[in-house]
């Protein structure tokens, strides 16, 4: 039986991601990170495998993510929704908000 559309993204995703992880350790570099100290390139000391990788595991989440949501999904514009859903946005909002102490100055 054929591996689905789905399947074969997750794969690809997972293989890529593990290339980058093997590189960023094996030259002891910082983990990408939104914390305060984390590095500002994600992925340095590149070669072009690596970048590569690093364009296969965007392309494939991109494609995965819009699998899964469906065209309506995909039609609509991107609305970050808290509580009820943290996207990527989402998560760069809340380190913000934390870092800057914003949320007490949110009025409720």
């Amino acid at each position: 039986m054929a591996v689905s559309r789905i399947v074969q993204l997750a794969q690809i995703i997972a293989s890529s991601t593990s290339l980058i992880d093997d590189h960023l350790r094996a030259n002891s570099l910082s983990q990408p990170s939104f914390e305060i100290n984390g590095p500002v390139e994600p992925i340095q000391k590149s070669d072009e495998k690596i970048e590569n990788a690093r364009t296969d595991v965007v392309a494939a989440t991109i494609e995965l993510r819009q699998l899964l949501e469906g065209p309506t999904k995909l039609l609509l514009p991107e609305v970050i929704t808290l509580p009820y859903r943290i996207d990527y946005g989402g998560v760069v909002l809340i380190h913000v908000a934390k870092l800057f102490s914003s949320c007490s100055n949110i009025p409720v």
